[in-house]
């Protein structure tokens, strides 16, 4: 798998409509700041995507069309799988289809910035295999979320969709 070490090229920003959740929570592991929005009127969404220079990222066709006349990026990535819709947008935007660096920078849960963590000061938060099993553990900086990260089976799964992608964008 090809590695980014320098994070600054994920300078793109996103904003995703709840239609594309799955996506959003994959440009997060992907190192891009990506706001996913649920409970924002159509208003919002756009004011937010212009004031802070965000690709809008939905299937709402009303909401694309009232994107396009404020001149905001926007586009629809359909697709039957997560890497249909990651090369298709990567088709459009140039976005990186690679692990940012070691692990993730940000939260695929709240997009907050993720950090290294000792084992030892969160014991009481992972379950005994998962302990004896990794030694590097990364913790959401968000007060409120304080996700906990670890490089599992699921760290596999990551590699494996990229692959997947780059051999749609090959073929």
């Amino acid at each position: 798998m090809k590695v980014i070490s320098n994070e600054s090229l994920r300078k793109q920003k996103f904003i995703v409509d709840k239609m594309y959740r799955k996506l959003s929570r994959w440009l997060r592991i992907l190192g891009y700041d990506t706001i996913f929005v649920s409970l924002l009127n159509d208003n919002e969404v756009l004011n937010l995507a212009s004031s802070e220079n965000r690709f809008l990222i939905t299937r709402d066709e009303d909401l694309e069309q009232k994107a396009k006349k404020l001149k905001i990026k926007t586009f629809n990535v359909n697709g039957k799988t997560i890497e249909e819709r990651l090369v298709k947008l990567q088709k459009t935007t140039g976005i990186e289809l690679t692990m940012p660096s070691e692990i993730i920078s940000r939260c695929s849960k709240c997009n907050s910035k993720i950090e290294s963590i000792n084992k030892e000061k969160i014991l009481d938060r992972i379950l005994d295999g998962t302990e004896k099993q990794f030694d590097a553990f990364w913790i959401c900086t968000n007060d409120k979320c304080k996700h906990i990260f670890w490089k599992g089976h699921h760290w596999e799964e990551i590699a494996n969709s990229l692959k997947i992608c780059q051999e749609l964008i090959d073929s």
